[in-house]
């Protein structure tokens, strides 16, 4: 919420912002969060995410959620995911 005061302090730099789900009000919502300065480009671009799904387990099914919780996330993360070594991401600045 806090990134437009960047953008004020640095206004020659070229900024993006990336959605995969925002409603057009969200949408507006981060160009006047980021001060974004117009005209703005929009490109929006329907696509089927097929990583992405839904899947309900009730919670009276399940013997231990916490368990239950915990073999998901190990599988989701993949094997040796607790030996991997943490992600870090640059920092990316453009100049004009």
């Amino acid at each position: 919420m806090k990134l437009g005061i960047i953008r004020k302090q640095y206004p020659s730099i070229p900024w993006v912002a990336l959605t995969a789900t925002a409603s057009a009000k969200v949408v507006e919502d981060i160009f006047s969060q980021l001060s974004l300065k117009k005209p703005v480009s929009k490109f929006k671009n329907p696509c089927f995410r097929k990583n992405l799904f839904y899947d309900v387990k009730y919670k009276e099914l399940i013997d231990d959620p916490y368990d239950h919780l915990l073999q998901f996330c190990s599988k989701s993360l993949g094997m040796s995911w607790e030996e991997a070594k943490p992600v870090s991401f640059p920092l990316l600045i453009m100049h004009k």
